[in-house]
């Protein structure tokens, strides 16, 4: 289009036009002016009967296009093929209906044709010049979808008139496997008389397509099989995945078809599916009887699966078959096979809780204390498992009890990890070493302190578990105890003769950790016991700034009423009032207050309470504190930006209001030349836009780039504020350093809303920046239908074209 201008039409024609650009596009009627009923009806007419017929005639002669296509893109040949009206098709056919006219879906009148198995109209279809080859996105043609249906006299049709009959569709799938897959015979047989693969490939040649034998065989049509296989079809035939037939067949859970391609001659031992041998499944699946053919054959018993290293005793050990094991080593199968320390027969038996099956291996054998890759004996496996029934068998038997794993839990430690301290309980009563540490340092009486089981933690000291043991963390008994909430352990700990001035690594004792997660009864516990309430940890915080952030006002009182000193203050200057901003605790700041204390001195960062109440938008707590506070001072020295300017950056109206009223300075610049109404402008708050405009702020002052608070508005998408802006007098003309208008950043910025806006306004389309690009250079960097529509309009309106 040219752009350049002729001249410009009146504004109230370019506003109303714009306004009515600004709705949805109104939906059309459909293609060449049809009505949608008078299409329906057609489609009705095209269904069939003579009267149908008859009264589509009628409606065609009253112009109704012999293409008409319904809101789905179906045609009237189409629907009349579907429905299998051969008179419909024929009139069609003689009023030059498209014949190869595609659906969106991909199908055509031919493959409405086949599918419905009417092989009179695909003959009609085809005579008048259908195209047979056409496929739909699955690579589905008029012979597969008559085949999928098992339309055999379609089918016929089809390859009458040169179908592709072992075309590919679906990525493996071909018209023989469909009848195969039916156990379709009469279909099957056409299909192979005309040329049909009985081995297809795909499009490559190297990779198998899916296989008719397969197909027929875990479909579990056996005269389908049988005719295939007369047919000369290769029982050692696979499928893409390597799957042969008698693996696919026992995979399916078909013993049955099994049993029939062994006595047909299938390979008992093809392993081609990624070494998992017929023997493996039949194993797996607990066929007995197939095993008994298998082991009969001579195949091999200790073939190792290349993906998990199972072999056919590691698998009869998971599934815990102790008579097909039995018959697996009857024939010479290996015990100790396996392909890494991870597949262990007997493992297995402990991971599955088969304790027959760890009694039978025990008998012939088997290592009790194997352990796998991680070092985990059967005790560990069957903890993790939830196979408990385990233990006292491998107890019984004489297993290692302490074990440790490769991170140095032992089954005790473990069952802890577990959270099962039922059997914490019985390792604890058969033996287990109660001193044993993980890793980490880390006992049974940590963990235990921890849970709900003060039975369990009785227990353990009283067994001589050390109380006053530390992690690598320095964490003890007691504080684990405090920092999960267990009141009840806490007094066992205690009375256990626990350090309770005990501290972490971080200087954190029981009560600081109580004290941050709110475990009051437990801090009741602390306290009554004489622990120290003003105790320090490394930086300075004491359990009363803890309970601050917890934000339990209960719990500070308590401790307030305990002795704790509300005035303390860190090694950073922090307060619990500071606390309680940062946490966004408004009550407790309340109660800090009321209690007197000081909020006008800074941490050592420089920020004071105020500003921290300010962050957080805390109305209440800004109006509490504000006083004589300097609200025009730099509280950013990034930028020099002020209080004030802070304040209308966060957006609360009462707030900004309030420092108006203590005489904030609207007119003070940050480093960028930034005033207070360009921070509004950007923080989406047309109300606070609105306030300063009234307070006389001016809405086309400049900052250092050149640009006015509009510009902050369009780059942060603030619609109302930009309004407010632009009702408030904005120049929307202006041009920054760069010559770049607000109507050239709307649109770079593809916001159609403050475009339109823009253009209501009578924004100069014709305007350069310092490159010499108009509007309609951003538009086209920035392509969209709605934006380009509107500058369009507008450019149609300006330039007095009707």
């Amino acid at each position: 289009m040219n752009y350049t201008l002729k001249c410009k039409a009146p504004l109230a024609v370019i506003l109303l036009s714009l306004l009515l650009s600004a709705c949805s596009d109104s939906e059309t009627a459909m293609s060449d002016g049809e009505d949608e009923a008078t299409v329906e009806e057609a489609m009705a007419m095209a269904g069939g009967g003579e009267a149908g017929v008859a009264s589509l005639v009628k409606l065609l002669d009253l112009g109704t296009s012999v293409d008409s296509v319904n809101k789905q893109g179906i045609s009237l040949l189409m629907f009349a093929a579907e429905g299998g009206s051969l008179d419909a098709v024929s009139l069609l056919i003689s009023r030059q209906a498209d014949l190869n006219l595609i659906a969106p879906s991909g199908v055509t009148a031919l493959m409405y044709a086949a599918a419905g198995g009417f092989s009179d109209i695909v003959n009609v279809l085809v005579a008048a010049g259908a195209n047979i080859h056409p496929a739909d996105p699955s690579g589905m043609t008029a012979l597969a979808y008559a085949a999928r249906d098992g339309r055999v006299e379609a089918v016929n049709a089809l390859l009458g008139h040169g179908a592709d009959v072992n075309v590919l569709f679906s990525k493996f799938e071909t018209a023989l496997g469909e009848a195969a897959k039916q156990g379709n015979l009469e279909l099957a047989k056409l299909l192979i008389q005309n040329g049909a693969t009985l081995e297809p490939f795909k499009k490559n040649g190297e990779t198998p397509a899916t296989q008719p034998l397969i197909q027929a065989a875990i479909a579990d049509h056996q005269d389908m099989v049988a005719f295939l296989l007369a047919s000369g079809a290769d029982m050692e035939t696979s499928n893409f995945q390597g799957k042969g037939v008698l693996v696919s067949t026992l995979m399916e859970g078909k013993p049955d078809m099994a049993k029939y391609l062994l006595d047909r001659g299938a390979n008992p031992g093809n392993d081609g599916f990624i070494g998992y041998t017929p023997l493996m499944i039949a194993v797996e699946n607990e066929y007995v009887e197939i095993v008994d053919i298998l082991l009969a054959k001579g195949v091999d018993l200790d073939v190792v699966e290349g993906g998990n290293g199972n072999t056919a005793v590691s698998i009869s050990a998971q599934v815990g078959n102790v008579v097909i094991l039995e018959k697996l080593l009857g024939a010479g199968a290996e015990l100790s096979i396996a392909s890494d320390k991870s597949n262990i027969p007997f493992l297995h038996a402990c991971v599955e809780g088969h304790t027959d099956m760890m009694e039978f291996l025990l008998d012939r054998g088997a290592d009790i204390n194997s352990t796998d890759a991680a070092k985990r004996n059967c005790l560990h496996h069957a903890i993790e498992s939830g196979k408990t029934d385990v233990l006292p068998v491998a107890i019984e038997r004489g297993i290692n009890i302490d074990s440790p794993n490769v991170f140095g839990a032992t089954p005790l430690l473990r069952s802890l990890h577990m959270r099962d301290t039922a059997t914490a309980m019985m390792m604890v009563n058969v033996g287990a070493d109660i001193h044993a540490l993980e890793k980490r340092d880390k006992n049974a009486l940590m963990y235990a302190a921890s849970l709900d089981d003060k039975a369990l933690v009785a227990k353990l000291i009283e067994g001589g578990a050390d109380v006053n043991a530390r992690t690598h963390t320095g964490l003890t008994a007691l504080i684990l105890a405090a920092n999960y909430k267990k009141p009840e352990n806490v007094d066992l700990l205690l009375q256990g003769d626990a350090d309770i001035d005990a501290f972490d690594d971080e200087g954190r004792t029981a009560l600081h950790h109580g004290a941050r997660k709110g475990a009051i009864e437990s801090i009741d516990r602390l306290l009554a016991q004489g622990a120290d309430v003003n105790v320090s940890d490394l930086i300075g915080n004491t359990p009363l700034l803890d309970s601050v952030v917890q934000g339990d006002l209960s719990l500070v009182k308590k401790l307030v009423d305990s002795g704790a000193d509300l005035f303390v203050t860190n090694t950073r200057g922090e307060t619990a009032l500071v606390f309680a901003l940062k946490a966004l605790k408004n009550d407790i700041a309340i109660y800090v207050l009321d209690q007197g204390i000081e909020y006008s001195e800074p941490d050592s960062r420089g920020v004071t309470p105020l500003r921290h109440a300010l962050q957080s938008n805390q109305f209440e707590l800004v109006t509490r504190m504000i006083g004589d506070a300097d609200v025009n001072a730099v509280t950013s020295y990034h930028g020099e930006i002020t209080m004030f300017m802070n304040a209308v950056r966060k957006g609360h109206l009462g707030i900004v209001r309030l420092m108006l009223e203590k005489g904030a300075d609207i007119s003070l610049r940050s480093t960028n030349g930034n005033t207070a109404i360009f921070f509004a402008a950007a923080a989406k708050r047309p109300e606070v836009v609105e306030l300063l405009v009234l307070e006389g702020a001016d809405v086309n002052t400049v900052n250092a780039r050149g640009e006015t608070p509009i510009y902050e508005s369009i780059k942060s998408a603030t619609d109302m504020s930009a309004q407010k802006l632009l009702a408030s007098g904005a120049d929307f003309n202006h041009q920054n350093d760069d010559g770049i208008t607000p109507l050239m950043f709307a649109v770079n910025r593809a916001n159609f809303d403050i475009t339109r806006m823009l253009l209501v306004a009578g924004a100069d389309i014709s305007l350069r920046d310092n490159e010499g690009d108009t509007v309609f250079e951003y538009a086209a960097a920035r392509p969209d239908k709605a934006i380009n529509k509107l500058l369009d309009t507008a450019l149609t309106l300006a330039s007095g074209t009707p």
